[in-house]
């Protein structure tokens, strides 16, 4: 390997395209481009032209990042080959991401699929192939009637889901000169409500917390094989900071609730549609949307913690409303921000948990 080079003949940011690298690149027009991010046999509910203006903004994000590695003449564009793998390294894996669609999805809406390419882009060039994957997921609160009830010990199905999703995306991120580091946090984040902590887990908040103990345990020992895994609960990756950005959530989201209707009605529709989780969780009927609230303003807030750090991170979850809110100035309103950085999407990829 080049020691100017990063993995598989990435080049960092700070070296500059050569003139020899512009004339042994390629020169295909735009649509031949794309085709590096859309599935030779397409079947997916992602539509072809979604992909193609994913493939664009990547490629724009390259010539910007790398000056001189992109140009354009005539409408055929001319591309280092440096810049070339590393497109085709990126299409490759949005193409093999949606072919495993049964255990790992692509983010939800363009603008997180867009985040995903420009992040691998970004991991190339600045960090060394360095990828960090974080996939949030809850205890043992058991099923059916059992459900918050009474916690045990086991891998709850989002758990399930996230080791299968780590499973299946950390060789095809591999085979493209990526090193990706996945972190799966149990999370224990119910200790301020203690409404729940009685309905499952007899008032006992130390037990609690050894009962999420327990289950990130029986996790770690699942993904003992699957290299780069490391599992957390909240409290240990996270301390305090995430019930302080969760409380500043919610009072922002009630705070727009009362001034615009819109948001208000969606509110609302999300609520009616969880009424007899809610009450399983509560042990008692839901009142002024409190769930509702509280786990849209955790989401936002894990969102938002995850972009101060130094680190860029993507995010795996499993099928919720909620999963926009990792996004939420994005996806639910601009107003939805702590700092300037809750404004820049981050890629979230769905996970499939089966309950």
């Amino acid at each position: 390997m080049n020691k100017e080079q990063g993995p598989s003949g990435f080049i960092p940011e700070s070296r500059e395209v050569t003139n020899n690298e512009r004339i042994n690149g390629v020169s295909l027009r735009g649509s031949e481009l794309a085709r590096l991010f859309i599935p030779e046999d397409h079947h997916t509910t992602i539509s072809r032209d979604e992909l193609e203006v994913v493939a664009t903004h990547t490629r724009k994000y390259l010539a910007r990042k790398l000056p001189g590695s992109v140009t354009n003449t005539g409408g055929v564009f001319h591309v280092t080959e440096a810049a070339y793998q590393l497109l085709e390294r990126t299409g490759g894996i949005i193409t093999d991401i949606i072919s495993a669609s049964s255990e790992i999805r692509l983010p939800d809406t363009n603008p997180e699929r867009i985040a995903l390419a420009t992040y691998c882009v970004d991991s190339a060039l600045e960090n060394n192939g360095d990828m960090s994957i974080v996939a949030p997921v809850c205890p043992d609160y058991g099923k059916d009637d059992q459900f918050y009830r009474f916690m045990g010990q086991r891998i709850s199905p989002e758990a399930d889901a996230a080791i299968r999703a780590a499973r299946v995306l950390s060789p095809i991120l591999l085979e493209r000169g990526f090193r990706p580091e996945f972190v799966i946090l149990v999370a224990d984040t119910e200790t301020d409500k203690p409404e729940i902590i009685k309905n499952c887990a007899h008032g006992d908040s130390d037990f609690y917390r050894a009962q999420c103990q327990a289950s990130a345990s029986a996790v770690r020992e699942k993904v003992a094989q699957i290299p780069g895994v490391s599992v957390f609960t909240f409290e240990e990756f996270l301390g305090s900071a995430f019930h302080d950005y969760q409380c500043a959530y919610e009072e922002k989201i009630r705070q727009l609730m009362v001034r615009d209707e819109k948001f208000f009605l969606e509110i609302r529709k999300i609520a009616e549609e969880r009424v007899s989780r809610h009450t399983q969780i509560l042990g008692r009927s839901e009142k002024d949307y409190e769930l509702t609230l509280r786990y849209m303003a955790q989401y936002a807030a894990l969102g938002s913690l995850l972009r101060e750090s130094a680190d860029p991170m993507m995010v795996m979850n499993y099928q919720t409303p909620n999963r926009r809110f990792f996004n939420a100035a994005m996806n639910k309103h601009k107003e939805l921000v702590l700092s300037e950085r809750d404004a820049l999407a981050i890629p979230v990829l769905g996970t499939m948990a089966h309950r």
